[in-house]
C-alpha cells in the first residue's frame, strides 16, 4: 500500500499557461480504478483544448514509472466516453474540462512486482508547462504497466 503523498492535491494559484488542473479522489469498484481530472481556464482569454492530457505517473519520490499510456483506454475498460474522439472544446475564463484516468490493479506476477504511483504530472495543453497533482490514496496499478486516459470534453 503506497503512503499518502504530501503535496497538496490542488495547485495553488492560476499558472501562466493560464489553466490549473486537479484531480478528485480516485473511485474504486472491481479492480476497475478510475479518476476524474479537471481543468479549469484561470485565465483571462479563451483556451482552447483537444485531445487527451498528456501524462506521467510518478512514484513517492517523484520518480517517473513506466507506464503506458492508452489513450482512449481501450486495453482497460470499453467505456463508450473514454473512447470518444477528441473534439475542439474552447473554455472561456472559468469554464471547466474533464478527462477521466482509468487504471486495473490486477497482479499476476510474483509478489513485489506491482507498481504504485502517488502523484500524476500532467501536460494539459500540448507545449504547456506541466502540473503535478497527488492522487489520493495513490495509483496501485499492479503489473499491468498501463494507464488508460479519456479526452478532454466540456464539464456537464
Amino acid at each position: 500500500m503506497p503512503t499518502e503523498p504530501t503535496a497538496p492535491a490542488t495547485p495553488a494559484g492560476c499558472p501562466e499557461s493560464g489553466v490549473r488542473v486537479t484531480g478528485e479522489e480516485p473511485s474504486a469498484a472491481m479492480g476497475l480504478r478510475a479518476m476524474t481530472l479537471t481543468m479549469v481556464n484561470c485565465g483571462s482569454a479563451p483556451r482552447t483544448v483537444t485531445g487527451y492530457p498528456g501524462l506521467r505517473v510518478l512514484d513517492a519520490d517523484r520518480a517517473g514509472l513506466g507506464v503506458e499510456i492508452d489513450p482512449g483506454a481501450a486495453s482497460i475498460t470499453t467505456t463508450e466516453s473514454l473512447q470518444a474522439e477528441p473534439r475542439p472544446v474552447t473554455l472561456r475564463p472559468g469554464e471547466q474540462a474533464v478527462s477521466v484516468v482509468v487504471w486495473r490493479n490486477t497482479v499476476t506476477n510474483a509478489p513485489g512486482s506491482a507498481q504504485n504511483g502517488l502523484y500524476l504530472d500532467i501536460e494539459p495543453l500540448p507545449g504547456q508547462a506541466r502540473q503535478r497533482i497527488a492522487v489520493p490514496g495513490g495509483i496501485d496499478l499492479g503489473n499491468t504497466g498501463r494507464l488508460g486516459i479519456g479526452p478532454w470534453h466540456p464539464r456537464d
